[in-house]
């Protein structure tokens, strides 16, 4: 395995190709790759191809296909093995393989390989192992987190590693397989092998050295610009923490890019099965009921203990080519409540500019992934139609380079320069309905 020595920062799409190329990730059956076209070339070769050629090309395996969209601009997808166990509970254990765990406790399982499905039951425990093993630096850690489109129908997903002490992080040094935990929440789900319902961040040192402190954040803003109110305007001072390296984050209480919703919430008694294989495929309204605005219009938004809801930012966020982003799950300062699954901003995420410099995109909402733990709790609105309380806390981190391709329309990402927007698994005109 070749030894990476890598700036510390996060790592980009050009350090994790190498980092694939050197085994310092594996695919399975890695070493038996079969390349008709290039038979002459190492993967490593492969993988440093010109950015032309690695759009159109995929690397093929014996068992699994690496597309190149599944290296983000600072995180690589994640994808399922074949075969899904279904659990009694979630667990870590420090002390034992997770293998040996599922073979002693695991009551069922489904071969999901050669485009065989699984339903995958609201509320029940299942695991899966994934396609890609770790065989990580003494130097370089990995954060997990769910997809977007994953959090966004209140799919719970969580990485595990063997004799892991915590859910999601991969440690330093770490060699060996990965498993993801999945439980859906709202509605049953139907999985195949090779879907992509999490993704990886690696870190040289550990992620809090990464993390930018108040004085940079607000340099950088007055600089690039990273914050814009509803009207594109740059944010001032009053939404900076000053003490715990952040930008606070509220919620928008009014529709955006006309439409007359602020928001949805899951519908209780689903029976509908939402195919993950399919995208652009259902109804929302088959799954969710819509928030108005109307409805809030004399009084706040109400959230209720033990239910779901997908809600904008009242801020529009930019991430500059330099760094990487992700939004605090949980703050007991701001309520009982997890304000997302997902919550990682790849460099690039609502910032596009022309060859001149200009910027083209100043900004997207950041969707939240809601589910309340405590108490119900009301979303007063203020004058500009935000709640007056806020609601989350953006940190931001620096990459180790910067990333050769960014999030957006080189990647074909699903939320660049979205409003509220609902997972890719839903109709591309399902705005019309509510405008």
């Amino acid at each position: 395995m070749k030894d990476f020595h890598f700036p510390t920062g996060i790592l980009v799409r050009q350090q994790i190709m190498s980092a694939i190329g050197g085994d310092m990730i594996k695919l399975k059956s890695i070493k038996n790759i079969k390349q008709k076209e290039r038979k002459n070339e190492t993967v490593g070769d492969f993988l440093h191809s010109t950015q032309n050629e690695m759009s159109k090309k995929r690397i093929k395996t014996e068992d699994i296909i690496l597309d190149q969209k599944q290296i983000q601009p600072a995180s690589l997808d994640l994808t399922l093995g074949n075969t899904v166990y279904h659990m009694p509970f979630t667990f870590l254990d420090y002390r034992r393989n997770i293998q040996e765990i599922i073979d002693k406790h695991s009551d069922i399982k489904f071969d999901i390989s050669n485009g065989n499905k699984a339903i995958l039951h609201k509320n029940h425990t299942y695991i899966v192992e994934l396609n890609e093993e770790f065989y990580l630096n003494h130097d370089i850690y990995g954060k997990c987190n769910p997809k977007s489109s994953t959090g966004r129908i209140d799919l719970f997903v969580r990485t595990i590693t063997d004799k892991g002490l915590e859910f999601d992080n991969i440690p330093a040094g770490y060699k060996g397989k990965a498993y993801l935990i999945i439980i859906p929440q709202s509605f049953d789900i139907m999985i195949t092998e090779g879907l992509s319902l999490n993704q990886v961040r690696f870190c040289k040192e550990k992620l809090d050295e990464s993390i930018l402190q108040d004085r940079m954040i607000e340099q950088i803003s007055r600089k690039l610009g990273i914050a814009y109110e509803n009207n594109e305007t740059a944010v001032g001072e009053k939404h900076y923490s000053k003490k715990d390296n952040s930008i606070r984050l509220g919620v928008r209480l009014k529709g955006i890019n006309g439409l007359k919703v602020i928001g949805f919430k899951t519908k209780k008694g689903i029976i509908d099965i939402l195919d993950l294989t399919k995208i652009g495929a259902y109804d929302p309204e088959d799954f969710f009921d819509p928030i108005y605005e109307e409805q809030i219009k004399e009084k706040p938004l109400v959230l209720n203990h033990g239910e779901f809801y997908l809600l904008a930012s009242d801020l529009k966020i930019g991430i500059p080519p330099q760094y990487c982003a992700e939004l605090e799950s949980y703050n007991e300062g701001y309520g009982e409540h997890r304000s997302h699954y997902a919550g990682f901003l790849d460099p690039g995420f609502g910032w596009a500019i022309d060859h001149k410099g200009n910027r083209l995109i100043k900004g997207s909402y950041v969707v939240y992934e809601v589910r309340l733990n405590g108490p119900s709790v009301a979303l007063f609105q203020d004058k500009n139609g935000n709640s007056q309380s806020k609601f989350v806390k953006l940190h931001f981190y620096k990459n180790s380079q910067i990333p050769e391709i960014l999030y957006g329309a080189d990647l074909g990402s699903n939320y660049q320069d979205q409003g509220l927007k609902l997972s890719k698994y839903f109709k591309k005109n399902w705005e019309d309905k509510y405008k």
